[in-house]
């Protein structure tokens, strides 16, 4: 029987640019892939500007070159929820301004609607970094990281029929802490953090003012294995329910789940 080779590799046309401060990093994935795919990682270091960092990876970054059909933009950033209800388009920069006042930096305000937190989530980008970015691709769309993460957390919430549920994700110097009661998102706030200690303030703070009861709210955490234990050690002081998001596991083994490094938000979105 003779051998026949298999296909060639043939990269996905979707190609995913995370912006953060600390850096940026590129996957081309399609969904349905269930096999390795192309990522890589660059950090910005202090010498440096976000959009020479953004340049320089879209003409050398292999992953930026070849075929691309639309590029997603996932900004890591500031963002306001708006309840679904109240939400009207044209004051989209209106209540963004209101909650994030300017610093005299232009700026495009963009919307996310999240179906299943009943929230629209307003959020930013420096014109200057927009541009970069239009400069080398076409079909460019931009959405929040936390986009893909509460509606991958209010989705859990809803196969939980919790009563009342506390999500936090830590990455990036933030902690970005989300409540549902009921299946309802209740509060979505970030907080700036420096350490494990910071983190497990806002969150016992949160608990604190919305009344939850430590001994049976679940208090789930997501973000690298290593801030997962340190402010998994620090709650547990306080509260009993701590549940660490294993993504290997909560994904139930999908290859991005198991791509070393990938920020929880970015998988979420790729694998949701």
């Amino acid at each position: 029987m003779q051998n026949v080779a298999p296909p060639p590799f043939t990269w996905p046309e979707l190609l995913y640019l995370r912006l953060s401060e600390d850096g940026l990093c590129l996957a081309r994935y399609e969904k349905g892939i269930r096999s390795g795919f192309p990522y890589s990682a660059r950090r910005l270091s202090p010498q440096s500007a976000a959009e020479e960092l953004l340049r320089e990876a879209c003409q050398t970054d292999p992953v930026a070159q070849g075929p691309t059909r639309n590029v997603e933009v996932v900004v890591s950033g500031s963002v306001t929820p708006v309840p679904l209800t109240y939400f009207q388009e044209e004051y989209c920069e209106t209540y963004f301004d209101y909650c994030f006042p300017n610093e005299g930096k232009k700026r495009r305000v963009f919307y996310d609607t999240v179906a299943a937190a009943n929230v629209v989530l307003l959020f930013s980008l420096e014109d200057r970094l927009c541009r970069a970015v239009e400069e080398h691709f076409e079909n460019v769309h931009y959405t929040a990281t936390l986009t893909a993460v509460v509606r991958h957390f209010a989705m859990k919430d809803e196969r939980t029929r919790a009563s009342r549920s506390l999500y936090a994700y830590c990455h990036e110097s933030a902690c970005d802490v989300a409540v549902f009661a009921e299946g309802q998102l209740q509060l979505l706030n970030t907080y700036r953090v420096n350490e494990a200690t910071d983190a497990a303030y806002y969150i016992l703070n949160v608990a604190k003012e919305l009344k939850l009861d430590l001994l049976r709210t679940p208090l789930q955490i997501a973000g690298t294995a290593e801030l997962r234990a340190a402010i998994g050690e620090e709650l547990q002081k306080y509260a009993q329910n701590v549940l660490h998001l294993n993504p290997i596991a909560e994904f139930q083994r999908h290859p991005v789940a198991q791509k070393a490094g990938i920020p929880y938000d970015l998988m979420t979105l790729l694998i949701d």
